[in-house]
């Protein structure tokens, strides 16, 4: 990555690529495109900000040369989710019980208009053999918001009202985080942590140190009093004291367009609708 590399600039928080080095990032990012997902490289090609996403996380990724760690970080994320098959979870490869459990689903949106994306830790329960199928649920819920927001931010809250140490589950949490860093970079707009029982401290205590301090900023910790301050009482579930008397139940998505066979207009108008 160096024939006709354009000049290295300062870092300039939220501040895009320049055309010059957008065209950069998709001419090195061309040389693998046998390695990318077809999907994934159309969205290389064609969306803005799904490049964006990558160079708005390496800004605060350490050293000061965000057009390399562009880069590199789009590099792994893409051969990444090649690899793990990311773009070809659906919902008949989830496990049952975990579309029946309601320890994962969106609901609603926060304050700023993003989407919610719920772990309720209560509902869950750490099962080795079941590892990769729960690593696949999560999957799915990310590409499924991806969809649907057209690639936005999305709020992730984790509900740990009546949670105990059981439903402590660090591989996942290891791997959530992993992949919120590395291959779903800067999805995230921010962390709500609710209604934290003392006895989960602990799991806290192990967590916080595998987390950038970037990472940590993100982290809300917030209770019944105060959740209004990032959710309105009517985006709020009626369990959490809000208005919403819905229910979790289990919600097929229902897909526009197979972008896979999609015409080029097609395509822009699922991603643009």
């Amino acid at each position: 990555m160096t024939e006709d590399r354009p000049p290295k600039r300062a870092k300039v928080e939220d501040a895009e690529p320049n055309e010059e080095e957008r065209a950069y990032l998709i001419n090195s990012l061309k040389k693998y495109e046998e390695e990318f997902h077809p999907l994934d490289f159309r969205e290389v090609m064609n969306n803005e900000k799904f490049l964006n996403r990558y160079w708005f996380h390496a800004f605060f990724m350490p050293g000061n040369d965000q057009l390399n760690d562009t880069f590199h970080l789009a590099l792994l994320s893409l051969r990444w989710r090649e690899e793990f098959g990311a773009r070809s979870v659906t919902e008949d490869d989830l496990d049952q019980g975990d579309k029946d459990s309601g320890g994962l689903y969106a609901r609603n949106r926060d304050l700023d208009g993003k989407r919610i994306l719920v772990f309720c830790v209560r509902n869950h329960y750490k099962d080795s053999e079941k590892a990769l199928a729960r690593k696949k649920f999560l999957v799915y819920h990310l590409e499924k918001l991806q969809r649907e927001e057209n690639g936005d931010q999305i709020t992730i809250m984790f509900d740990c009202e009546k949670g105990s140490l059981r439903n402590f589950d660090l591989e996942l949490i290891q791997f959530f985080i992993q992949v919120m860093l590395q291959y779903y970079p800067h999805m995230v707009h921010v962390i709500l942590v609710f209604e934290m029982p003392w006895v989960l401290n602990a799991g806290w205590k192990i967590i916080k140190p595998l987390l950038p301090g970037p990472a940590v900023k993100k982290i809300k910790f917030v209770t019944r009093s105060t959740l209004s301050e990032y959710v309105s009482p009517d985006n709020q579930l009626a369990a959490w004291g809000g208005q919403d008397p819905w229910t979790y139940t289990w919600e097929p998505e229902v897909k526009k367009v197979n972008l896979l066979e999609a015409s080029d207009q097609e395509w822009w108008s699922y991603k643009l609708s």
